[in-house]
């Protein structure tokens, strides 16, 4: 069944759809029924499908399967709920929660799938036909009307859905589990480990009741007919058998205790793995993202996502696999036994004691959501506000502004002060709450129990034993308000960091592109008739066209937001024009791969910002894959090497952040040496001696000189001097190219745009002197 946004239903007629229910079914028993089952949920492979029957995991498997499905039904009913809310902002929170948990869900949902079945193949994004039906009805739901445009990819996607994109974080996220067997390994025992600790935890106030009430029936009696406490008295039988009862005790106390901490020391590996793999491929993505993206971007307020996004995954993760489904599975194991061995009423105050406590959290965590959205912003702001004056030390230095600096970062200090002393108050507020409930359950529940004992339907073994159940249970749900607090609190980091996630590159590989076929003898640059703009009504160029010949140093010149620079970006494909093409060897860039397209082109930088690394780290990066001998070559050309050797660390001397430690001369060679290492048909200099003195500004040509011998060069400069000696000079003016020529030609004319320009400079240079 095919999915889209125009044949999106009600949520309502979905879920009373009977295809949902025969989804349910066949999501429940694949093999029941062929018919209703989109594809087959178990892939064995061929040669080992005898080996394992599938009677021997059909049970566990369907088990699974139902904890699966009443999750997708809690959620369903939860977005039902949140549907017919009158309250949007409540909406719009819980949107999100909705969301983040669903990807979750059947991240989960796949790794248990391959997990259970060893026979199994991954499904990758493939979803049965329930899922697809349930995310028909989460979809319209979830996304807000900006989210719903052409081209926004929502989180839950698959490759039929006209807005899937291969990327995505699902996608991205699944594979942490599906392409490490050890992980999934891990999780299987870490399971087996939690459900033991927790079987265990509810045998220990068993034990105990048991071990009093052995004590308590043969103990003697006085005169009176009452009994008192005598061991001494007690029969060896009695003793031996009470003592090995509390000895046991201890033995499960220490056993379920000892469960816990191997499943936290198994699990570490899983969840320090997830943080790391999903830090990974949110920083690929980041590098993946187009120019327009990094240009307004906040470094503080990015690394911030990054960090709190990833660590919040690892969090919910741990939180629902050994925190909630745990703390779900003891008390339905609790309010079982009670219900059994004391009756309907224990199990009914025991559930609406949970039920009570369960919704006062929601709502007070609901209200208190906000206080950490304006937190997270009061940080990401006091983060970017931080690291921005930092990296303008200097700056403020020479402006004597550390006051004004220090006063700036407090002002955003105080609005984090703020939301942090309201979330404080609330989180009281909410303990108090909490333990009142739990407090009032409790003692309701011990009158029932003494009410019992009077009558003689109870032991006092009975009471110990519902007082330890109900403790023992307070323990976890105790920690269940904090942990739904924090998860909280990270799906709101987890939801940046999807946002980001979820946007997609305006630049990247067309189908079927090829890479780009290039040579030093064939590397001819066209621009056709070029249109482009950053902002509209702002035009850069306009209709502009010129061909660069193979193996020539063109310069390019003009005024100050010519377009000299935003030239070198349309040739590096970091922005598309709005009309026109450009070509390489004849080759549309836009209709070849960008690695390819980018490797083909090297450039030396106005302003060469450095690694915070050695100088042959820096050296070296222009080209990973040259040995170190190439890397001394390079230098060499570039008239390095020998400063290099003179510095009292060499090629391992540390040049700062952002290359501070070294001279505006020695940063740009820096630049040419790797441009040179990169070996690429097409060099670009970018105004590469602007900042630079006469000396060093002589010693740069000449290296550029020798860089540029047999490849096609362009030369954009301010400075004329540096570019007279190019084979042709292209003027820029209003977009367009107002004048071309040789520098001899182009003074031929003193009218010209150029010959001004050149006078100009040289009056300057003179006045100067």
């Amino acid at each position: 069944m095919s999915i889209s946004k125009e044949t999106v239903p009600e949520i309502g007629k979905v879920v009373s759809n009977m295809d949902m229910l025969k989804s349910m079914m066949s999501y429940i028993w694949p093999q029941s029924n062929a018919k209703v089952m989109p594809y087959a949920m178990w892939q064995p492979k061929q040669e080992l499908e005898t080996a394992v029957p599938r009677s021997q995991t059909r049970s566990f498997n369907t088990g699974l399967r139902w904890c699966h499905c009443w999750v997708m039904i809690g959620l369903t009913a939860a977005i039902l709920v949140v549907k017919d809310s009158s309250c949007q902002k409540e909406r719009n929170h819980f949107n999100l929660e909705v969301e983040c948990l669903a990807i979750l869900f059947v991240c989960t949902q796949d790794s248990l799938d391959n997990l259970v079945d060893p026979l199994s193949k991954p499904r990758g994004p493939r979803r049965s036909h329930f899922e697809n039906l349930w995310s028909k009805a989460l979809l319209p739901l979830t996304l807000s009307p900006e989210q719903k445009q052409p081209g926004r990819m929502p989180l839950l996607a698959s490759p039929s859905d006209p807005w899937y994109h291969p990327d995505s974080y699902y996608n991205n996220a699944i594979k942490i589990f599906q392409d490490n067997p050890a992980i999934r390994i891990r999780v299987c025992i870490a399971l087996s480990f939690l459900v033991g600790a927790k079987i265990l935890n509810v045998g220990v106030p068993l034990t105990f009741k048991h071990a009093l009430d052995h004590l308590n029936a043969h103990l003697p009696v006085s005169e009176s007919g009452e009994a008192f406490f005598n061991l001494s008295s007690a029969p060896d039988t009695v003793l031996s058998v009470a003592t090995a009862l509390l000895v046991s005790y201890g033995v499960v106390r220490a056993s379920a205790a000892g469960f816990n901490e191997l499943r936290n020391a198994i699990f570490a590996k899983v969840a320090h793995h997830s943080i790391r793999s999903i830090a990974k491929n949110v920083f690929f993505h980041l590098h993946n993202l187009d120019l327009a993206f990094h240009l307004g971007r906040q470094t503080g307020a990015l690394s911030k996502t990054i960090d709190r996004g990833s660590r919040g995954i690892n969090f919910v993760l741990s939180a629902m696999v050994f925190n909630v489904v745990p703390t779900m599975f003891e008390l339905i194991l609790v309010s079982s036994i009670l219900g059994v061995k004391c009756g309907a009423a224990f199990a009914g105050v025991s559930l609406g004691c949970v039920t009570i406590y369960t919704a006062y959290t929601l709502a007070i965590t609901q209200w208190r959501t906000r206080f950490r959205v304006y937190m997270n912003q009061a940080e990401n702001e006091a983060g970017n506000k931080a690291v921005d004056s930092l990296i303008n030390y200097e700056t403020v230095k020479y402006f004597n502004n550390e006051k004004y600096e220090a006063d700036r970062y407090d002002e955003v200090l105080k609005k984090y002060e703020a939301a942090s002393l309201k979330t404080s108050t609330s989180l009281a507020l909410l303990n108090f709450g909490q333990n009142a409930i739990f407090s009032g359950s409790l003692s309701l529940i011990m009158v029932l129990a003494a009410k019992q004992i009077v009558e003689g339907n109870m032991t006092v073994g009975d009471l110990v034993m519902v007082n330890g159940l109900l403790f023992q249970l307070s323990v976890p749900l105790g920690f269940l308000g904090s942990v739904y607090r924090e998860v909280r609190q990270a799906l709101i980091d987890m939801h940046t960091m999807f946002t980001l996630m979820a946007r997609d590159t305006l630049i990247k590989d067309r189908d079927n592109c090829k890479p780009l076929v290039i040579s030093p003898t064939s590397a001819e640059i066209t621009f056709s008739d070029v249109t482009f703009q950053y902002i509209n009504g702002k035009p850069i160029f306009n209709d502009l066209s010129f061909t660069i010949p193979t193996g020539k140093n063109i310069a390019i010149v003009g005024g100050s937001g010519s377009g000299k620079s935003s030239m070198i970006r349309l040739l590096y494909r970091f922005f598309e024009p709005q009309k026109g093409e450009i070509f390489i060897n004849n080759q549309n860039i836009s209709e070849v791969q960008l690695e390819s397209l980018r490797k083909a082109i090297a450039i030396v930088p106005q302003d060469s910002v450095l690694f915070h690394n050695t100088i042959f780290f820096n050296l070296h990066y222009g080209n990973l894959s040259k040995t170190k001998e190439e890397v001394f070559a390079a230098a060499k050309i570039a008239n390095l090497h020998e400063s290099i050797l003179m510095w009292p660390q060499g090629y391992e001397t540390q040049v700062g952040e952002r290359g501070l430690k070294l001279s505006g001369g020695e940063k740009q060679r820096v630049a040419i040496a790797r441009a040179i290492l990169k070996d690429s048909p097409i060099l670009v200099f970018d105004e590469a001696t602007s900042s630079l003195d006469s000396i060093t500004e002589h010693n740069i040509l000449e290296a550029l000189r020798r860089a540029s011998k047999g490849k096609t060069s362009i030369y954009i400069a301010h400075r004329l001097s540096t570019v007279k000696d190019c084979d042709e000079i292209f003027v820029l003016e209003n977009g367009k190219l107002a004048e071309r020529g040789s520098h001899s030609q182009l003074l031929s004319n003193p009218n010209n745009l150029y010959s001004k320009m050149w006078s100009m400079q040289q009056w300057a240079t003179s006045d100067e002197f």
